[in-house]
């Protein structure tokens, strides 16, 4: 039995095909909610689609990069065509670059820029900037909306080695926390979650 009903809601999930996503999505169509299950990969989002089905739920895929705003239009047109219009994002899109993780053979001076920029496209802008102007504006007009970002226990702490994902998800709680005050007074939440370390 669910603890909480969200029978009038849609939830795009972007990066549904991931464990954080795919466990969020899973827990959102038990407590009723219709999920587009958003991502790059036909094959793991059809798969993720057909779990949520087996456990009773409603969710269809609609592959979507996060990364380029045309894509997310796209997507969002044909969420609301599909499912109806979007009462809730969640945004756990994002990610590493080895390129940007200290080693001693690449230590913290030595990190390109290209790299570092990668990751921060990954975690700050594919999986929050881009997807809440997409999405956001929409929510405020009918006054009525939830965006939950995922960043992680390394928003306050960060690891020793994977300096630019700590500093991009640090990115990421601190644009929330930003968000939330925008658009408290237009009906719409805006949260994030910190997880911990987890078996993938």
């Amino acid at each position: 039995m669910s603890i909480f009903d969200l029978s009038n809601d849609v939830a795009v999930v972007i990066g549904a095909t991931g464990a954080i996503g795919g466990a969020c999505a899973i827990a959102m169509a038990e407590a009723n909610a219709k999920i587009a299950v958003v991502g790059r990969s036909a094959e793991r989002g059809e798969a993720r689609v057909k779990e949520i089905a087996e456990t009773g739920g409603t969710a269809q895929f609609f592959c979507c990069d996060a990364m380029d705003p045309n894509s997310l239009k796209n997507c969002h047109g044909e969420v609301a065509k599909a499912l109806g219009e979007p009462t809730v994002l969640l945004n756990a899109a994002g990610g590493n670059h080895p390129d940007a993780t200290v080693t001693p053979e690449m230590p913290f001076e030595k990190i390109p820029l290209p790299a570092w920029a990668k990751v921060f496209d990954l975690n700050l802008v594919g999986g929050f900037l881009l997807p809440c102007q997409e999405f956001g504006p929409a929510m405020c007009e009918r006054g009525r909306g939830s965006i939950i970002n995922i960043a992680s226990v390394t928003s306050h702490l960060p690891l020793s080695k994977v300096i630019a994902y700590s500093a991009s998800k640090a990115a990421v709680l601190s644009a929330t926390r930003f968000l939330a005050r925008e658009w408290a007074s237009k009906g719409v939440r805006v949260n994030s979650i910190t997880p911990g370390f987890f078996p993938a």
